[in-house]
């Protein structure tokens, strides 16, 4: 992401994937705020074709926000690997999380 790293991870002998804000950030207003936001949405989100939450840290440094781990990786990192989606990829990206 952006403002962390995502690591890989295991809890209770699963894999998971565990974003953690970048030490030199940890103090930027904006950044907990943006990283506060993305937690709120995800623990509102719930559909067999968005990554799950399960968890994050948020009342001590570092802040951390733990999901199922993807091993093909997120839409972030797809796109930074092969450049922009085609139009029949996207829409079928679309089409799974509709």
């Amino acid at each position: 992401g952006s403002f962390g790293e995502i690591l890989k991870a295991h809890w209770r002998g699963t894999p998971v994937a565990v974003k953690r804000i970048l030490p030199s950030l940890s103090e930027d207003r904006m950044v907990i705020q943006d990283f506060r936001h993305e937690v709120n949405l995800l623990v509102k989100l719930r559909h067999p074709n968005i990554v799950q939450f399960l968890g994050a840290v948020t009342d001590r440094k570092p802040l951390m926000l733990i999901t199922e781990y993807l091993r093909g990786g997120d839409l972030h990192q797809y796109l930074k690997d092969k450049g922009s989606l085609s139009p029949s990829t996207a829409i079928n990206f679309s089409m799974d999380i509709a």
